[in-house]
């Protein structure tokens, strides 16, 4: 039997369950796995006996993402080969403060969250700001994209040379060949870290 568990805020439980459980029933359904969910500890475990190997390792990352902010609806979408996560740690570009990260978070939302809606709709992905972490989900080469804008973002570059540098790459989506495999910009062997972020 396969087995894992992935930490998961606390205030994120309810949403990984679902009204009357129908979250984590529809997950179980789609991916042949049984899912577990300690509310105290934040703990969900993952079992299975039959899933695919593949489907079971998107699971978690599915998890993750709900954890990470996201609705169970795009989260679902990390079942997709195509479809991966991509978690920026704001900790990691030594913004520490409360002050400081809401600034910076500010940068990514834009008034009444025009910024982020432009870089949704111009890259084809969902973006979702939670505590320490900027996460994105969608295809890897507009997420690659969709990173080096928010960086910029991030690092203080106005929103015009931002929209700028989206429009001309996404001129070239259609000539870069997409090989690479699902990934997500975390580490898991960072079990502090991680613990820092997930009290978020």
């Amino acid at each position: 039997m396969n087995t894992l568990i992935v930490k998961v805020p606390k205030m994120r439980i309810g949403a990984v369950i679902g009204k009357q459980g129908q979250t984590r029933r529809e997950l179980e359904e789609l991916s042949d796995c049984k899912i577990n969910v300690d509310s105290a500890t934040g703990d969900v475990e993952i079992t299975s006996e039959k899933a695919n190997p593949v489907t079971f390792y998107k699971l978690e990352t599915v998890i993750k993402a709900i954890g990470r902010g996201f609705s169970p609806e795009h989260a679902r979408y990390l079942l997709d080969d195509n479809v991966t996560l991509n978690i920026i740690n704001l900790h990691d570009l030594g913004i520490h403060t409360e002050k400081t990260l809401e600034t910076r978070r500010a940068r990514i939302i834009g008034s009444e969250g025009t910024i982020r809606k432009f870089l949704e709709d111009s890259l084809d992905c969902y973006i979702s700001i939670q505590g320490r972490t900027v996460a994105i989900i969608g295809e890897v080469i507009r997420i690659r994209i969709a990173h080096e804008a928010i960086m910029r973002l991030l690092k203080g570059a106005n929103v015009a040379s931002v929209k700028k540098f989206i429009d001309s790459s996404s001129k070239n989506l259609d000539y870069v060949s997409n090989t690479e495999s699902n990934y997500i910009d975390y580490d898991d062997n960072n079990t502090n870290e991680e613990k820092d972020i997930l009290d978020d």
